[in-house]
């Protein structure tokens, strides 16, 4: 084995995970393991070359009492500027920013694990009190928010960190290929396209706008049906595989928060058929009340899977309502495969500081889940409706993030509604949507 990894005692299973995540998982090398009394994690290749990190989080921790404390989350992130950071300003979340090197050996004071098992665990969550309006977590209460770090891929920096130091020392090992692409995704909420009458009086007396008023008629008329079909087409011209996720839920829910169809209406079995027939996935997009209610999660993914007459492995909470590590648990004991729930509604960005598939660890009962989070990066209405972009704006965040996504080689997932591109007044998204797609698929 030409890489044994050595750690300190205590949180064992916490640290384990990081290192199957970012050893075994995304740069595809075998280690071998060592529990060790010490104060550093140490990295040490089979010449005695060694790399040290230093364990400046669990270290210092009362195991009995753990780490779900809001008063351990950082209150601030310092900096490292070096040359083995991808990046200038690499993002420091516990420890110092120091690096030093010797002959066979690098000492970093970073805590480098604590910051990737802050990220991908999301435990920050589960001890913050505060929620919005739908009983999510904003972005402004928390550190990747308050710091500045959404628009970062920070875990993934980490990532290159790391082996960036690895290769300094001299393993010869190669690492695993990574790959780009886009993932687009589509919730399908609504079928419906309904306005109230004031809006066509303000179509022509307010703003002048009798085409407007027009498409409105149109829109209502058609429904949002079209944009679907509309969807697909988009995708197949680039050889790429839409995700619809499906609100089974039904009609109204609470406070009238989910879909305006059920699975029963006339036209919507065909549509679902039409999806798989033309290659595209069709995933599970749970009601507005099911985050913390497994009955009811049961419920509607089983209705989901009798109208496909198949089953159904993937999807996203609706509303992106989600309780760490609660709504996880719920996804990985009904046996879902991946889950796609991670970002923020209120902001577009890196969540989980990647937009990389990982293993989703439990941080009640701390123990790694066969689940798998592929993160939401980017939601068409985090750019309007929360952030208030227009559609030049909006286009620059896209194209922003897909660039970190290019630069690191992992997917990025986006969301664009059927709804939200079938609206006669958000039509100008539709350019943004398709070039998004073209810049993501050219070279």
């Amino acid at each position: 084995m030409s890489l044994t990894v050595a750690v300190p005692p205590g949180f064992e299973p916490e640290k384990r995970y990081v290192f199957d995540v970012l050893l075994a998982r995304w740069l595809g090398l075998d280690f071998a393991w060592r529990v060790r009394p010490g104060a550093t994690y140490d990295l040490e290749l089979a010449d005695g070359a060694r790399l040290s990190i230093r364990d400046a989080f669990f270290g210092r921790l009362d195991p009995a009492r753990g780490y779900l404390d809001r008063a351990l989350v950082p209150a601030s992130v310092a900096r490292l500027d070096h040359a083995l950071a991808p990046e200038p300003g690499f993002p420091v979340l516990f420890g110092a920013p120091r690096v030093a090197e010797t002959a066979g050996a690098i000492e970093i004071d970073a805590d480098l694990v604590a910051g990737v098992f802050f990220g991908l665990s999301r435990w920050e969550e589960a001890v913050v009190a505060e929620r919005d309006l739908h009983d999510r977590v904003p972005s402004s209460v928390c550190l990747a928010g308050r710091a500045g770090l959404l628009a970062r891929a920070w875990v993934n920096e980490t990532l290159e960190l790391l082996w960036s130091a690895l290769a300094r020392l001299g393993l010869g090992a190669a690492r695993k290929e990574r790959r780009f692409e886009i993932v687009p995704t589509h919730d399908l909420d609504l079928l419906r396209y309904a306005f109230p009458l004031r809006a066509l009086a303000g179509d022509l007396v307010k703003r002048r706008d009798p085409l407007l008023a027009c498409r409105r008629v149109v829109a209502r008329a058609r429904g949002f049906g079209p944009a679907l079909r509309d969807l697909m087409d988009a995708s197949e011209a680039r050889g790429l595989r839409s995700r619809f996720y499906v609100l089974a839920a039904g009609r109204g829910g609470p406070g009238a928060r989910d879909a305006d169809f059920t699975l029963d209406d006339r036209g919507v079995r065909p549509l679902l058929a039409e999806m798989v027939r033309r290659g595209h996935v069709v995933g599970y997009h749970p009601g507005y009340g099911t985050f913390a209610d497994a009955a009811a999660w049961a419920a509607q993914r089983r209705r989901l899977e009798d109208a496909l007459g198949a089953p159904v492995r993937e999807g996203r909470q609706h509303f992106l309502r989600f309780r760490v590590p609660d709504t996880w648990r719920i996804w990985d004991e009904a046996g879902m495969d991946v889950d796609s729930s991670m970002s923020y509604a209120d902001h577009d960005g890196f969540r989980c500081g990647t937009a990389d598939e990982f293993p989703v660890f439990d941080v009640g009962t701390r123990r790694a889940l066969r689940l798998v989070e592929r993160p939401l990066v980017a939601m068409e209405g985090s750019l309007f409706h929360y952030r208030g972009l227009g559609p030049g704006e909006g286009r620059r965040a896209l194209e922003g993030h897909l660039q970190t996504c290019r630069r690191y080689r992992m997917p990025y997932t986006v969301l664009f509604h059927n709804s939200f591109l079938g609206d006669p007044e958000l039509r100008a998204w539709w350019p943004v949507y398709r070039e998004l797609l073209d810049l993501a698929t050219r070279g």
